[in-house]
């Protein structure tokens, strides 16, 4: 395509025929394709919800005159807006802008098949080069709708390219500057930090081969291979390390053969075709989480015959809580501590296995005790399991998978953990009228919590079938075994090795940004990390307190007190342990279009309107109007818990803290929803007890309510944000951010209550523009 002023040139470019188009880019290479409706219009700035990714000017030719035209479409939170100058012909070079909106921008150099819905003519596929010329105007397209058709592929091809060359540039512009025009404030807060420093660290973090030279780059390939012992796979390593380096531009590398880039396209297009053990390594970790979330709800139906068996009353409330609690109790104070030394040790695997092992002792041991003070010891123990696997399943399988999948495997964790909450309950139900030894009443209890021994050993009999974390290898310094565990990761050794070297230079900078820092003083002392760490703090405490574990621990003895028996009880429980897994499966896409603030802001004043539904139910009379209230109010609890609060907590404090002290902060996180947890464990029953489950509800509906205003006011959003971006958005102070969304509640209420024009308002962030 000739240059934007050259139009005589690019009138007269042949425009090929639709059949030519179908037959360059048929549906089988464009894979899956994105529809983004557009309208144009004159007059107005166009706004489309569906759209996530930012375009920028992507240039096309109407067929009808052959004058470009161009759209700029910028990311605006969650909407896309397409700006542009409407005009019955290009105006001269010298004319003046005012007649139209005419915008700055730059080209994004992919191709791209457009189509006009209202004629049905097919455009040229046009290549554009990276650098920008001067813009172009809209020609009059007489207000036809038209669509646009991009591949997944190509948009994240483009946004590499983009990345790659802002980073390039910035390294460039570094360079040039001199030491003393950097020294400011850093993102982090600190006085006197170099911000050209933090500056080339930053850009490093999001690609760590940004801005070297070729032969820089080879010559350090080299040193690498050399250094490890790995010379056999030499050639693997540089055509690895040059893709890592340019993701997007890998089509012109002469080195690669056409199954080199054959796969790299796959992996784009087809980014859920992995090889077996990938998808062994998926059933592992779901296996993992089923034996979590299995541990944690079998007590729900066990208890309505272990508390008669052993003799403790209603009035013996607290020693109910303690025995219920007693493994969060242990996860929150050793065993989501024990998380760093076990892996440091054993690896990811041995984690698994050593805390699989505890569960499996553990149930066991719940199923033959004969006095309630060892129940209380076999529960306890249990606690060491919780916390350590909880920790490390996730890390696992973000370490194994490749960056295409790596966020939902993350997700599934939560998604699995609700899976085994419903065996849990199910274990109930199925054993409800199993008596050890046979005839003797409330014995069922045994063969409910004995079950819990059995996933977990399924477990351990396939973790050590699996490769070991790659990355884990790496730290350790064994690069050779980290290169056969990738191997079985990947497709090919081309790939392997291009993982290897990427993931190498990527711990180089982690180190780099621990060196000489105390990393625990950095957590609680820098304004911007401890920012983090109180958001992380608010998602995990409210993950407990907006009342959900009280209906996976208890929920059984609610409707028994509802006026259900206890065998019509055991069943009502295992529907809501159905209902939270089914509505957690849809939060794997929710989590990602619309927003973890959002997901929140949504779901928090509902489940305390329907925790008030169940909680005033109790005044209804005894029989199938209070047994419905009850079930009703309880069901679409955990309808509306499943995708916001469920989900959100683990992913929000994974993504918030800077790389250097995320084990730190994922640490915290985890030993603060523990350690809530047991606080809800314990005190239901004497909560229940003193201010009756009417007042119980209300004080947990409550909290969601408190839990909607401290979102709104002081929880930012983290979703599709780079690190740098991060930074930006917790280095804002809490008190700013409550006073913007304080003054956006008019501008909400008018636009969204009362249906009224309303003026546009800036991003809080400015990377939110």
């Amino acid at each position: 395509c000739p240059g934007p002023n050259n139009l005589t040139g690019y009138q007269r470019q042949e425009k090929p025929s639709a059949a030519s188009l179908l037959r360059q880019f048929p549906p089988s290479r464009l894979g899956s394709i994105r529809a983004i409706k557009l309208h144009s219009d004159p007059l107005h700035v166009m706004e489309i919800n569906s759209a996530e990714y930012w375009l920028s000017w992507l240039t096309l030719a109407f067929p009808n005159r052959g004058i470009p035209a161009e759209l700029l479409m910028v990311e605006h939170r969650h909407q896309l807006q397409i700006k542009g100058c409407i005009d019955p012909l290009p105006p001269p070079d010298n004319r003046s802008a005012a007649n139209g909106i005419c915008v700055e921008a730059k080209i994004v150099g992919i191709p791209l098949l457009v189509s006009l819905a209202a004629s049905c003519i097919s455009l040229a596929t046009i290549h554009l080069p990276l650098a920008a010329s001067s813009p172009f105007h809209f020609t009059n397209i007489e207000s036809h709708p038209f669509s646009l058709f991009v591949p997944d592929y190509l948009i994240a091809m483009a946004r590499d390219k983009v990345d790659d060359a802002e980073l390039n540039a910035q390294e460039k512009n570094h360079s040039s500057q001199s030491p003393s025009s950097s020294q400011e404030f850093s993102p982090n807060g600190e006085k006197g930090e170099p911000l050209r420093k933090h500056s080339t660290v930053q850009m490093k973090l999001k690609n760590p081969l940004a801005g070297i030279s070729y032969d820089a780059l080879m010559a350090d390939v080299d040193s690498f291979a050399k250094r490890y012992d790995m010379e056999y796979c030499l050639d693997d390593l540089q055509k690895g390390a040059l893709v890592s380096q340019n993701k997007s531009g890998f089509e012109h590398f002469e080195r690669l053969t056409a199954e080199d880039k054959t796969l790299i396209r796959e992996e784009k297009l087809h980014r859920w075709r992995q090889p077996k053990m990938m998808y062994y390594m998926t059933i592992l970790c779901a296996g993992s989480a089923i034996v979590q979330g299995m541990d944690q709800s079998a007590v729900n139906g066990a208890q309505a015959f272990y508390f008669p068996y052993f003799g403790i009353g209603d009035d013996q409330v607290w020693l109910q809580g303690l025995i219920n609690g007693a493994p969060y109790l242990c996860s929150a104070v050793i065993g989501c501590w024990s998380t760093k030394p076990l892996n440091y040790y054993l690896g990811r695997r041995g984690t698994i296995f050593i805390s699989c092992i505890i569960s499996v002792v553990t149930g066991i041991w719940m199923g033959a005790v004969d006095h309630w003070w060892n129940l209380l010891l076999a529960r306890f123990a249990l606690g060491f399991a919780v916390g350590a696997k909880s920790s490390t399943t996730p890390v696992y399988a973000a370490e194994c998978a490749p960056p295409e999948i790596r966020g939902a495997l993350a997700m599934m964790w939560q998604m699995w953990t609700a899976f085994g909450i419903m065996l849990g309950f199910i274990a109930g139900v199925a054993f409800g009228g199993v008596k050890i030894p046979a005839g003797v009443d409330n014995t069922q209890w045994r063969i409910i919590l004995g079950s819990t021994a059995i996933p977990p050993l399924i477990v351990c009999i396939q973790v050590y079938l699996v490769p070991e974390s790659p990355r884990w290898y790496m730290s350790k310094g064994r690069y050779d075994k980290a290169f056969e565990s990738l191997q079985r990761f990947r497709w090919s050794r081309f790939q392997a090795a291009r993982d290897l070297y990427y993931i190498h230079k990527q711990i180089a900078i982690e180190y780099e940004l621990q060196e000489g820092k105390n990393l625990w003083k950095e957590f609680f002392m820098i304004p911007r990390n401890r920012r983090a760490a109180q958001s992380s703090f608010f998602v995990m405490f409210m993950q407990q307190f907006c009342g959900v574990n009280v209906i996976a621990y208890y929920s059984t003895v609610i409707f028994q007190t509802s006026g259900f028996t206890r065998s019509e009880a055991l069943l009502v429980s295992l529907g809501t342990g159905i209902v939270n897994w089914l509505f957690a499966i849809p939060a794997v896409y929710t989590i990602d279009t619309f927003g973890r603030r959002n997901l929140l802001l949504v779901t928090f004043p509902l489940m305390g309107i329907m925790l008030l539904i169940t909680g005033f139910s109790f005044y209804a009379p005894e029989g199938i109007n209070r047994v419905a209230g009850v079930a009703t109010g309880i069901y679409l609890f955990m309808v509306v818990y499943s995708p916001g609060e469920g989900p959100v907590p683990f992913t929000y404090s994974a993504e918030a803290f800077p790389l250097y002290i995320r084990e730190y902060g994922m640490a915290f996180a985890t030993a603060t929803t523990w350690g809530f947890n047991f606080i809800l464990s314990l005190t239901w029953p004497a909560l229940e007890a003193a201010f009756t489950p009417t007042g119980a509800f209300g004080f947990y509906a409550a909290w969601n309510f408190f839990g909607w205003a401290f979102a709104y006011f002081c929880l930012p959003e983290t979703k599709e944000r780079t690190l740098e971006e991060l930074d930006t958005v917790f280095s804002l102070r809490t008190r700013d951010h409550a006073r913007y969304y304080l003054g956006m509640l008019p501008w909400y209420m008018k636009k969204y209550l009362l249906r009224g024009d309303v003026e546009h308002r800036e991003p809080l962030h400015a990377v939110e523009g």
